[in-house]
């Protein structure tokens, strides 16, 4: 896996990744997740440890380029920022319905218009803001109440990205907090919601049309098949002296694009899975749901739209609901969109 060195066979390569990041051996996760440490540090640590163990096990397994990359074939870890450029940004505007939980004891349903603007000061970092612009919440035997929704800032940084042959493998943390913008009947909660994840995302399947290839003069596979880990933490009421409460976050994320096969160019339609769960908090339950949306881009508008379902996992998130989301590109100054 370095310069000059023999290569090294799959069996080896797992070896040396366990030693150095699986086990005690590694003196960094060994002093930062001491007893000295506070709670939440260690439960984070350990998560983002047991995460790491995993996806790097899978990627020895699933790659045998990782296993066999010798001195032409050096894996890049030097952060490519080349999907963005400085001064690009995605505007979106969307509409969700989701019914009450299984938990609840009368029918309810809540329909709101969440908008997002994505902007990325360079390649690398993305901040967005997403403010609910309407949110409505109709409980049986209770006046619909209606208000503006609660607004979400997020940052997020492409902290290193690995290239092995025509596979990407990503590294993201990312940091997100919720305000409570809305009314108090609408949302009664009213405290800060802050969340820290770290993505990552690895190219699994790629698939080379041998047509466009001739007539590009050059070997080109595209990525169909994206799989992600997101585990985090998630800390509720840090404002107006209310108690805190903490909890774990993991997010599991797969894209799979449709279109692959076709003789224009790829990535037209494309299925996209994620999984959201939140852990037990001191004042909350667990909570876990399934998103499943098909999107369908335009070249010619830079925009997609895309609609789909969410189902609710546990007996606390909403039981079923319907998501739509229509979204656009563009750049603020030169740079963006060449």
């Amino acid at each position: 896996m370095f310069a000059g060195s023999p290569a090294l066979n799959a069996r080896t390569v797992r070896q040396m990744t366990f030693r150095k990041i699986c086990t005690h051996e590694n003196s960094y996760w060994s002093f930062h997740s001491s007893s000295n440490s506070p709670h939440l540090a260690r439960v984070f640590l350990k998560l983002m440890r047991a995460a790491s163990c995993m996806w790097i096990f899978l990627l020895s397994w699933s790659f045998p380029a990782l296993a066999h990359a010798g001195a032409n074939d050096t894996p890049d870890l030097i952060p490519r920022c080349s999907d963005h450029k400085s001064g690009e940004f995605d505007a979106s505007s969307g509409f969700t319905y989701l019914q009450e939980s299984r938990h609840a004891k009368a029918p309810s349903n809540t329909e709101s218009m969440p908008a997002a603007l994505d902007l990325w000061p360079t390649g690398c970092l993305d901040i967005t803001v997403t403010p609910s612009l309407f949110k409505s919440v109709d409980n049986q035997g209770a006046t619909r109440q209606t208000s503006f929704g609660d607004t979400t800032f997020a940052a997020s940084y492409k902290l290193a990205q690995l290239f092995v042959r025509n596979h990407r493998l990503f590294v993201v943390p990312a940091y997100l907090v919720k305000v409570p913008t809305s009314e108090p009947l609408v949302s009664p909660n009213r405290q800060l919601e802050h969340v820290i994840t770290t993505q990552f995302l690895a190219d699994i399947w790629h698939y080379s049309n041998q047509t466009m290839n001739l007539l590009a003069g050059k070997q080109v596979a595209n990525p169909i098949l994206t799989l992600g880990l997101e585990p985090g933490i998630d800390v509720l009421g840090l404002n107006k002296g209310a108690g805190q409460t903490e909890r774990v976050v993991l997010n599991m994320i797969a894209a799979y694009v449709i279109d692959h096969r076709g003789i224009g160019a790829p990535g037209n339609w494309t299925l996209n899975s994620k999984t959201g769960c939140f852990g037990r908090g001191r004042t909350v339950a667990t909570s876990c749901s399934e998103t499943v949306q098909v999107a369908k881009k335009w070249s010619e508008c830079s925009c997609k739209a895309s609609l789909g379902a969410r189902i609710g996992l546990t007996p606390y998130d909403p039981r079923f609901g319907m998501v739509a989301n229509f979204q656009w590109k563009g750049a603020l100054w030169k740079g963006g969109l060449q």
